[in-house]
């Protein structure tokens, strides 16, 4: 197969790295940049998304959020799971080549109260491949590898689930051969245009950390933002949803204790990841 190479290579080198003529975005570095496992923004992504709300004890929630944030009245949180399409400016090889720009995942997120605003702090992500995975580190999504599953949606026949009411959707999520979660959605209602889920509505939040080698603390240890464009959300189909978490010992889980899935969204979802913005967290 032929690797697509229609644009040049133009990733600027850290200004650090430019006595050694080394180039890239991230590692591995190399003359041209072009072996570096991701470009810099801008970052293309569409996806298909299975996404069910649930509540749980604040108590419990509380204690996976950092500093500054509290969870909502109500316990509320969200397990999503997607199916992504993405693709770089910098590179065309991403949209070109479904086994770089492809990847499935599955995550949580706690709904939480930043003083009066209502944010989405992501807890835990797990994702199929290697290259999102470390994206996601660099962002301050706290991925980990894992393989999930969602019920593909068909046009005809009978081989899977339409989008439409009577339709169960089913997802689940594995890591280290452990189920950790297993979701269903079964829609009843046909949203209108321009309706967006309550997991899309709200700002994220996420938690960079990178440890140094040198010291026992964290190097870099803030919360960060994205800076989005062209933020999408398509057609949309709601239901009833269950939602059961699986144990390892690997995750936690299953330690968020007794759960009360509420409703579930089957939705298309796209934006376009411009860069981002940090602050940093005292000690």
């Amino acid at each position: 197969m032929t690797t697509p190479t229609s644009a040049p290579f133009e990733y600027d080198s850290n200004p650090a790295l430019s006595a050694t003529g080394l180039k890239g975005f991230t590692l591995p570095l190399s003359p041209s940049g072009k072996t570096a496992l991701f470009p810099p923004p801008p970052w293309d992504y569409s996806a298909e998304m299975l996404v069910v709300d649930f509540t749980a004890d604040r108590d419990t929630l509380a204690r996976y959020l950092p500093a500054g944030l509290v969870p909502t009245a109500e316990g509320s949180a969200s397990f999503g799971f997607g199916r992504w399409n993405a693709g770089a400016e910098a590179d065309p090889r991403m949209k070109a080549d479904p086994a770089r720009g492809q990847h499935d995942e599955a995550y949580l997120l706690i709904h939480a109260m930043m003083g009066d605003k209502k944010v989405g702090f992501l807890a835990f992500s797990w994702v199929s491949t290697e290259l999102s995975q470390i994206r996601g580190l660099v962002q301050g999504f706290p991925k980990k590898l894992g393989s999930a599953f969602i019920s593909r949606p068909v046009e005809v026949g009978t081989g899977g689930p339409r989008r439409e009411p009577g339709h169960t959707f089913h997802a689940h999520v594995n890591s280290m051969n452990r189920r950790l979660a297993t979701a269903s959605v079964t829609l009843d209602t046909a949203e209108e245009a321009g309706y967006v889920p309550p997991p899309a509505s709200i700002p994220h939040l996420y938690l960079r950390m990178f440890p140094s080698l040198a010291q026992a603390e964290a190097s870099v240890l803030e919360l960060s933002t994205l800076s989005l464009r062209d933020m999408e959300v398509g057609s949309t189909y709601s239901g009833d949803a269950t939602l059961e978490f699986g144990e390892s010992e690997y995750e936690e889980l299953h330690e968020l204790g007794p759960i009360t899935a509420g409703r579930g969204y089957h939705y298309w979802y796209a934006m376009t990841i411009l860069s981002g913005s940090v602050t940093p967290l005292s000690a």
